[in-house]
């Protein structure tokens, strides 16, 4: 052939077979119930000539930069979503990075998987787009948020209270009334 097939890792849980195997695209036996194993974890996407083109480093405008979350610090344990900057030795602007979501977030913590990391450990490429999006630029630090405040003047009826162990969704609202507090808060 004289072109290439590009196929996606499905989303979990179909994606734990991607790494098998029995479950590669190249696999052309038929193992699972006398079919090829590989849509179970992976769906065709389009064919493909030569390679795709390397992404620039990233970059950003200075003229539109906020401030530096938490700088990021190698073995901590970031979850789906943390967001960490780098600023280089003799910079002014630091550049974001957001920890991506599950598995991928298994590795935002490792040090080959660091956006400080610029070794090509990877298949030959750096390994910190596999954890790590780019955001954007930044310089000094995050203005802390302020606390919530509470008006008694606009008070409605409260949900019920916060209760430990129950089951919340997206959307629940709970309220905590502290001691000595006439009125709750609604978080």
């Amino acid at each position: 052939e004289d072109y290439g097939k590009i196929y996606e890792c499905k989303a979990w849980p179909d994606s734990n077979y991607c790494g098998q195997e029995a479950f590669s695209p190249l696999n052309s036996a038929r193992l699972c119930n006398d079919q090829v194993c590989w849509p179970t974890a992976w769906t065709y996407i389009k064919g493909c000539t030569g390679t795709i083109t390397p992404t620039a480093t990233p970059t950003f405008d200075p003229a539109n930069v906020g401030g530096c979350p938490e700088a990021f610090e190698e073995g901590t344990d970031y979850e789906e979503g943390d967001k960490v900057s780098i600023v280089a030795d003799g910079e002014d602007y630091g550049k974001i990075y957001e920890c991506k979501a599950w598995p991928d977030s298994n590795y935002c913590g490792q040090e080959a998987f660091s956006p400080l990391n610029s070794a090509r450990l990877c298949n030959d490429q750096v390994c910190w787009p596999t954890a790590w999006t780019y955001i954007k630029g930044c310089t000094g630090t995050i203005t802390p948020t302020a606390t919530p405040t509470f008006d008694p003047a606009n008070v409605g009826g409260c949900p019920e209270a916060f209760e430990e162990g129950t089951d919340y969704e997206e959307g629940d609202k709970v309220s905590i009334v502290a001691d000595g507090e006439d009125y709750g808060k609604i978080y």
